[in-house]
């Protein structure tokens, strides 16, 4: 087994002891990331090849926002 496999089994079964829902997607090379959604904050994770963990925490204002802010939100990262 390998490190990086080694690690992103020992994090997923910390997540489902946990009850912690994640997802688990391939974001650039050599990467394994799981991202993660618990109150008020969400989580990456990535492992890299060698099973180095990079950790980010996203916080919420918890602002909640309509549609129209939404519509906005996206607007300014379409390409147009």
């Amino acid at each position: 087994m390998t490190p990086q496999i080694h690690t992103l089994e020992r994090l997923r079964n910390s997540f489902s002891k946990a009850k912690i829902a994640y997802d688990e997607r391939c974001v650039r090379d050599g990467y394994y990331m799981l991202e993660a959604a618990v109150p008020g904050q969400r989580w990456e994770i990535e492992v890299d090849l060698e099973g180095n963990i990079e950790f980010e925490v996203f916080r919420s204002s918890g602002e909640i926002f309509d549609e129209k802010a939404l519509a906005d939100a996206m607007a300014k990262f379409t390409d147009s």
